[in-house]
């Protein structure tokens, strides 16, 4: 018999036990112990084979568990996807729209004017390229306007900054309008998308100085033509506008009037300059915009300096004063409000008495091409109900 045939049938795959007491091996083992094989080199060729086999057969285990785990791992991933898909309508991108709660209210392409306040305090440090300005959204109070957006924002072209500065400091010196205004085109849902910090940056391709606003009939859409504002463009190419800080922002929703005249109190940057604007809450007497600058000391006998913050608007009110329009504040007025802070040392509300008076009255509207605060919901400008702001269609409430 050949040597190979041989190894093959006397492999030592035979336990101890089966060679102590099967006679046909210990038969085949004397066979073989007489043919003059080397036993020793021969049993330790069967356990290698032995062992290989082994090891094929771990391998072959192992290969079968990763195919059955790849398998389910990927129909759980396809599971997964058919269930987005379903939920994100049959795999469409994830639309900007989804910012909004109300997506009827953002259409788009749409106009959106934001006035511009520089907020250094010569035209040097305003042309420089680390200056900055306070955006100021047109708000309605009927789609797509109804949010209240204040901007922290920069200009990117040395041209577009150093003509707005100079155009605004001009104005100042000679006693005319400070108002100045880009006008960029957002798409659909890029208003909420401003509001809550996640646009950065817009073109407006063009920069007005604003002389005054049309008054009749309030259409924030109309623009120069269709609204008829008085401006002077001066800037007639595109600017890039850098947003670096959503300093406040608030979708309108109905709400009462404030017990109070209610401002809110914003101290960008440095804090240097001091920027007041009227807290919009609803029609009536409190339906308006002002955006001033002050002077605030504290006026509580308190040497300590009063401290503001850059991040988000505090609260300022004045005890006793209805809000409304006719009770704002006007120029060459000191008046002693309240600001609602909160202690440090009890971490409850605290009012820290304040006195002020205004630097710059920079602008005031009810209803004009910028703003519209005088009706809730009007039914003559043809524009989206707003879902926040509005009554729902066929209501009965009121008179």
């Amino acid at each position: 018999m050949p040597t190979s045939e041989m190894s093959h049938k006397y492999s030592t795959f035979a336990t101890k036990e089966e060679v102590s007491y099967n006679p046909q091996y210990l038969q085949r083992i004397e066979m073989h112990s007489n043919s003059g094989i080397d036993h020793d080199a021969y049993k330790e060729v069967g356990h290698s084979n032995l062992k290989r086999s082994k090891y094929l057969i771990l391998a072959i285990a192992n290969v079968i568990v990763f195919v059955i785990i790849f398998i389910v791992v990927n129909a759980n991933s396809k599971g997964n996807d058919d269930n987005t898909n379903s939920t994100n309508n049959n795999n469409a991108p994830i639309s900007p729209l989804s910012v909004s709660p109300f997506p009827s209210c953002n259409v788009g392409p749409m106009h959106h004017t934001h006035l511009i306040l520089p907020l250094s305090k010569t035209v040097e440090e305003c042309s420089q390229s680390t200056s900055r300005f306070m955006l100021s959204h047109g708000a309605t109070f009927f789609c797509p306007h109804t949010w209240d957006i204040k901007l922290l924002a920069q200009i990117v072209e040395d041209d577009a900054r150093a003509t707005t500065c100079q155009s605004y400091f001009n104005a100042l010196a000679t006693g005319q309008s400070p108002l100045h205004a880009f006008r960029p085109t957002l798409e659909q849902g890029g208003l909420p998308q401003e509001a809550l910090g996640q646009l950065t940056s817009w073109m407006s391709p063009v920069i007005y100085w604003v002389h005054n606003f049309a008054n009749d009939p309030p259409n924030p859409d109309g623009g120069p033509d269709g609204g008829g504002w008085n401006t002077t463009t001066i800037v007639d190419t595109p600017t890039t506008v850098i947003l670096d800080q959503v300093m406040y922002s608030r979708q309108f929703d109905l709400q009462p009037s404030p017990a109070e005249l209610t401002y809110l109190v914003h101290a960008p940057m440095d804090g240097n300059i001091i920027i007041l604007t009227h807290y919009i809450s609803t029609a009536g007497p409190s339906g308006f915009s002002h955006i001033i600058t002050v002077n605030m000391t504290r006026n509580d006998g308190i040497s300590d300096p009063l401290v503001l913050r850059p991040t988000w608007p505090l609260y300022l009110t004045l005890p006793g004063i209805t809000d409304s329009n006719i009770a704002r504040f006007i120029p060459n007025t000191v008046y002693n409000a309240n600001l609602n802070v909160y202690s440090n040392i009890t971490h409850l509300p605290l009012i820290i008495p304040v006195q002020l008076n205004i630097v710059l009255d920079y602008y005031y509207g009810i209803d004009d091409g910028f703003s519209a605060y005088g009706q809730i919901c009007p039914n003559d400008l043809g524009s989206t109900k707003s879902p926040t702001m509005c009554m729902p269609p066929g209501s009965t409430v009121g008179i």
